[in-house]
């Protein structure tokens, strides 16, 4: 370990210069160090479709869909995150109205891509109302997908899954 491949993590109710001083300190004469090239490539995704039932006494289905995203520096990065926004992104979202407000068949939905630095998986997940089956959800969703690649989300969906994105990134700075 080096100063150029380490991390320093700092918690609790302290003061930021003071804590930066202390860190220089102790750590900033340490010399740097050649670190090795990396030359590991990418997992690679499923050729195929998998598909996979668990059974589990539990008293209502839980579903999980994962399609393939980029990674976290990829070009098209923002736009999943973007997608995230507007299928599960809150009680507007369009996943959260279709399968929890209107349908009642589900409790929850949530998604979001991995945050990884290589290509992975956008993952959805349901929680089921009891009586009701993952089929319907996945029926649902499958619907939900095709309507945005069909009618495109409008300028102002757009701006409040920036917005919302935006926010979650400031708070999260701020915790």
């Amino acid at each position: 370990y080096a100063p150029n491949n380490a991390v320093v993590v700092v918690t609790g109710k302290f003061d930021a210069e003071a804590a930066l001083a202390d860190i220089a300190a102790r750590y900033g004469g340490l010399p740097r160090s050649e670190l090795p090239a990396e030359h590991i490539a990418p997992e690679q995704g499923a050729a195929q479709p998998v598909r996979a039932e668990i059974e589990r006494p539990v008293p209502a289905d839980r579903l999980a869909l994962g399609f393939a995203a980029p990674a976290l520096a990829a070009d098209d990065r923002a736009a999943f995150e973007v997608l995230d926004e507007i299928l599960t992104g809150g009680p507007s979202s369009r996943l959260h109205r279709r399968l929890v407000v209107h349908s009642q068949m589900a409790s929850s939905v949530d998604a979001g891509p991995a945050p990884t630095r290589d290509p992975a998986l956008f993952t959805l997940w349901v929680q089921l109302r009891k009586g009701r089956r993952a089929e319907e959800a996945e029926a649902a969703i499958d619907e939900e997908l095709a309507r945005v690649l069909r009618e495109p989300p409008s300028e102002a969906d757009l701006t409040k899954a920036k917005n919302r994105r935006s926010e979650e990134r400031r708070v999260g700075k701020e915790c």
